[in-house]
């Protein structure tokens, strides 16, 4: 879901992930684009989030981001519970 690298970067993997559900979640994408911005202070245009990867400088989350992290990783996996229960039902 996210990725840290050793040049000091941040990638928040969220967007692609909808093409892994065929594209039934593609709310859940922008819905995630939005929240790294309000939660974060993260902005990503759509289309290198929805394409995978956008980088961020990891030191614009230290030092306190890191509970807004936790709690965007725990909404999106909630989610996409949720989504892949409905779908089983």
């Amino acid at each position: 879901m996210f990725c840290v690298y050793t040049t000091g970067e941040l990638s928040l993997n969220f967007g692609w992930n909808f093409r892994k559900l065929d594209g039934r979640c593609q709310v859940l994408s922008e819905k995630y684009r939005l929240l790294a911005k309000s939660k974060l202070s993260l902005e990503f245009n759509q289309t290198p989030w929805e394409r995978g990867w956008p980088m961020a400088d990891l030191t614009s989350l230290l030092p306190d981001a890191a509970a807004g992290v936790k709690s965007l990783v725990a909404e999106y996996v909630a989610d996409i519970k949720q989504l892949l229960e409905a779908q089983a039902d």
